[in-house]
């Protein structure tokens, strides 16, 4: 037995030593009393594990067994064994909510790490594993995402698609493995057509096997991917289906999850105030999602993400930014992917309210956590905040040049939620140039792209832009009717804070126009936007937004 138990690659239970290491007659006691000798001769550490116990073979005496192991002509044996052990503990462990053991199986999962690593390495290497290769993979790739591990996920998720049969095609081992690979790939290589394929297929399968808790979270992941992809149009009919299917579950936290994805969708999509009544109402019930575990369908969602950017578009600069805090503290999400996501939506808050310096720590700390778990579309996006933070520093010229070089590659990655930002803000750094006729060729075809997904909540804040560079050329005309459609879309979106930068844009265009008269009519149009203002301001929930302190009107946003 003591050669047996060389397989394992990390630790090891008692009923993994029966499942692996003896023989179908072998007496648990007998197991036990072999172990006792194996550590009482020090060749065997143990430790507790609740109320059992694991066992560990010392590194030397691992590799002394593992060369030992062949000489009895049972390698492939044991491994085979050990495979099948892993892959069956694995996929007893991926339980949905309403397990009394889930905690225990998720420590449990995330201990045979180790030995999914080597069970794979061992399937694909002998022809004895060939038909363990895709239940094995479709076990291991979902507890890589769950333990943040996705190139290893993407690696092991496309090699073990690669060899389905006519059996395999359709069952949940496919689904298993087109969801991982989807997931991904968009998160460590780039939003390709390969990605979407995968999340549809998947979809696909999960909706025909009746599996509900997979047909949320492969809506739940087609919506990220048209989040980032700026596919908006999408986004709110995913959402509503990803919340009928929540319901059919009757989980309190993945309903709240569903009002999460409701309302980032109708952010994006440009309604702030359905946005902010589904986020609402997901809060109620966020105490049921911070107590998901991985595994959970509905892990890792949290509504107040969106929920700062809506407050800020609302016109509630302050409260935006006490919700943003504890994201970006002590109550920073888990999940490494919702991580990045914390930061970067937390660097467009501090961006909009002008504080840079924030703006700046939080890229560096996105590089440095983008970088650590190989989640490489997020550079790309960490370098578009950091020339955002130096073209507000007045360090234009090398703002500029590392837009030029970050831009391309978002547009590569068909990565363009933040891509119109920061197009944005190039356009306004080459206008302080005076390279006028180019910040608006940058603009003109970013506002073309934005429309042809049907428009976006920063659509206004474009037009804005746009009928600011028309008026700096002298087109007096086309600036109004940019400013007008600006301030329109703002008040129709419910994003105060967009319309009171287009109201004050206005105002200096009417200055420029007719004097004082279309000067004191401009003012007099913005005076029930302040006092809406002034009236949140009173409740508590907003900045000094009349001054300009919590809605920064100048420099890039």
């Amino acid at each position: 037995m003591f050669q047996r138990l060389a397989v394992f690659a990390g630790p090891f239970t008692l009923q993994g030593a029966i499942a692996v290491a003896t023989d179908a007659a072998t007496a648990e006691d007998r197991v036990v009393h072999a172990l006792e000798q194996l550590v009482a001769k020090s060749l065997v550490s143990t430790q507790p594990d609740g109320a059992s116990r694991r066992y560990r073979l010392l590194d030397a005496t691992r590799a002394y067994a593992m060369q030992k192991l062949p000489d009895g002509g049972q390698a492939d044996t044991i491994a085979r064994r050990h495979a099948l052990y892993v892959q069956r503990t694995l996929e007893a462990a991926m339980t949905e909510p309403g397990s009394p053991d889930q905690a225990a199986r998720a420590q449990e999962r995330s201990g045979l790490l180790a030995d999914a690593r080597a069970a794979l390495a061992w399937s694909y290497a002998s022809a004895d594993g060939a038909g363990l290769r895709v239940p094995l993979a479709g076990s291991c790739t979902r507890l890589f995402v769950e333990l943040s591990l996705l190139n290893e996920a993407r690696v092991w998720s496309d090699r073990a698609l690669a060899t389905l049969d006519g059996a395999e095609r359709g069952s949940k081992w496919e689904l298993e493995l087109q969801s991982t690979l989807g997931h991904a790939f968009m998160f460590t290589e780039r939003n390709s057509e390969q990605a979407e394929a995968a999340l549809r297929r998947g979809l696909e399968i999960a909706e025909a096997l009746g599996d509900h808790a997979n047909t949320f979270r492969l809506l739940s992941r087609l919506n990220m991917f048209y989040r980032r992809t700026g596919g908006y149009r999408h986004l709110v009919p995913t959402a509503r289906h990803a919340e009928r299917i929540a319901r059919l579950i009757g989980d309190t936290a993945g309903v709240a999850c569903s009002k999460a994805l409701l309302g980032v969708s109708y952010h994006l999509a440009g309604d702030q105030v359905e946005a902010q009544a589904h986020l609402d109402e997901g809060l109620r019930d966020d105490a049921a999602l911070r107590g998901t575990r991985p595994g959970h369908f509905a892990y890792s969602r949290t509504p107040q993400i969106p929920l700062a950017r809506v407050l800020w578009l609302r016109g509630f600069p302050d409260h935006a930014l006490e919700c943003i805090r504890p994201l970006i503290g002590a109550a920073a999400p888990r999940d490494v992917v919702m991580h990045c996501i914390a930061l970067c939506w937390s660097a467009s808050v501090f961006g909009w309210v002008g504080d840079w310096t924030s703006v700046e720590t939080m890229t560096a700390r996105l590089t440095a956590h983008a970088s650590l778990h190989g989640l490489a579309p997020y550079e790309a996006v960490a370098a578009g905040f950091r020339a955002q933070t130096m073209i507000a520093r007045g360090e234009i010229a090398g703002g500029i040049d590392l837009l030029r070089t970050a831009l391309p590659r978002l547009h590569a990655d068909r990565y363009e939620l933040y891509a119109s930002s920061f197009a944005a803000d190039l356009s306004q750094g080459l206008a302080a140039l005076g390279r006028l006729p180019e910040a608006q060729q940058v603009l003109h075809e970013t506002i073309a792209r934005v429309e042809q997904e049907g428009g976006a909540f920063d659509m206004p804040e474009l037009l804005r832009l746009r009928g600011e560079l028309e008026a700096h050329s002298g087109n007096l005309d086309a600036a109004e009717a940019s400013l007008l459609a600006s301030a329109t879309l703002a008040e129709h979106q419910g994003a105060l804070s967009w319309q009171l930068r287009t109201e004050m844009s206005l105002a200096r265009l009417r200055d420029r126009q007719g004097g004082a008269k279309s000067a004191r009519a401009a003012r007099q149009h913005l005076r029930p936007i302040l006092r809406g203002v002034r009236d949140r301001r009173s409740q508590g929930s907003a900045g000094d937004a009349e001054s300009g302190g919590g809605l920064n009107s100048a420099g890039p946003r």
